[in-house]
């Protein structure tokens, strides 16, 4: 259902007129709403937390936080071929070490404003995407959404890099244990148009 959503606010062009959207996505396990704000706002609410009263357990939680790093991970080459940066390198690592229980929330959400500050620092489109896939990842450990901003990121640099994003997005998906992927997989798919990402799944 969620691929059938997506195709028909595409065909309508909603995304390109509506301040505020809610519609409904099927899981095999509930229906879901989903809360669409403008388009560089949008925050999934099937991701808070149990700790915050969310549906999220802690070790999806972690599972995604390191799933999000290695998204990241793949295209970092692109920031330091252009930069020699080391702050979204170290969000990678803070990411990892937060998933690992070395770090506190706090220490990832200081490396994520930092990464995004190193993407802010270049011109070169694919390292930009390189950097806000780095800070999107460590972002993770606060609200689990930002997973999805690492593969959208992710995704961005390889086509800045003039290279295919299909098929990372079906690998990437693909890594994820089955009650993760449609909950990720449905978030992404809304959020590819608005972001100006041309991967898609196939049919």
């Amino acid at each position: 259902m969620a691929r059938r959503v997506v195709e028909t606010l595409r065909q309508r062009n909603y995304f390109a007129v509506l301040v505020q959207l809610s519609f409904v996505v099927q899981t095999p396990n509930r229906i879901n709403a989903i809360h669409l704000k403008h388009k560089d706002q949008m925050r999934d609410h099937r991701f808070v937390a149990a700790h915050r009263g969310g549906p999220l357990d802690k070790d999806s939680h972690i599972l995604l936080a390191r799933w999000a790093a290695d998204c990241a991970d793949e295209v970092l080459h692109f920031f330091t071929q252009a930069s020699d940066d080391e702050r979204p390198k170290h969000a990678i690592e803070i990411a990892r070490a937060w998933a690992n229980g070395e770090v506190k929330t706090g220490v990832a959400m200081k490396a994520s404003v930092a990464s995004h500050a190193a993407a802010r620092k270049t011109t070169d489109k694919a390292a930009t995407a390189a950097a806000r896939a780095a800070g999107q990842a460590v972002a993770t450990a606060h609200f689990a959404d930002h997973c999805m901003g690492a593969l959208l990121y992710e995704l961005k640099g390889l086509e800045a890099a003039g290279l295919n994003s299909d098929t990372e997005l079906q690998t990437r998906l693909n890594r994820l244990p089955d009650h993760l992927r449609d909950l990720v997989e449905s978030g992404v798919l809304v959020r590819l148009l608005p972001l100006g990402i041309k991967a898609s799944l196939a049919p």
